[in-house]
């Protein structure tokens, strides 16, 4: 019998810091340089930017070139897709979601819990005119249930 030992045993620390700088550059209008995620993860400026260079070389950062700092790449996007396409789900779901729409006169959306965040995944317009437009991409504690509570991009997290 094969004992699972701790996840955590096996990290790497660059791909962690990595995998963070990635994280820091996802919040809302970041764009940052090396010296600032640097200081944000703890490391220093140039094992910073030895990450950011790979990242970038991969697409999965850019730098502006006006101002030197960086943010998010569209290969991120690509990945994201492929997510998506491997979960199905949002297809299945999709006709309910826009009958429910139509029922309802209100924007619909679909959300998976993922480690205790509530990430949503599809989205059905409104066949009317709504006032609530929320950023459906973001992440969300999963208390946010609606119709009592909304999920906006700008709540603060809950752990």
């Amino acid at each position: 019998m094969v004992t699972h030992l701790p996840r955590a045993r096996y990290r790497l620390n660059s791909v962690d810091n990595a995998l963070q700088i990635l994280e820091a550059l996802a919040r809302p209008e970041a764009e940052l340089n090396a010296g600032e995620l640097g200081a944000l993860l703890g490391i220093s400026r140039s094992s910073a930017f030895r990450l950011l260079a790979t990242l970038e070389l991969r697409g999965f950062v850019r730098q502006n070139p006006a101002t030197g700092r960086y943010r998010l790449g569209l290969k991120l996007l690509h990945l994201g897709g492929a997510v998506l396409k491997s979960l199905r789900l949002n297809e299945e779901a999709r006709p309910v979601l826009r009958e429910l729409a139509a029922r309802s006169g209100e924007t619909v959306h679909l959300g998976v819990l993922d480690t205790g965040e509530l990430v949503f995944i599809e989205k059905i317009e409104s066949p009317a005119p709504s006032a609530w437009d929320r950023t459906w991409e973001r992440a969300c504690p999963p208390t946010a249930r609606p119709p009592a509570s909304f999920c906006w991009p700008t709540s603060p997290r809950t752990n």
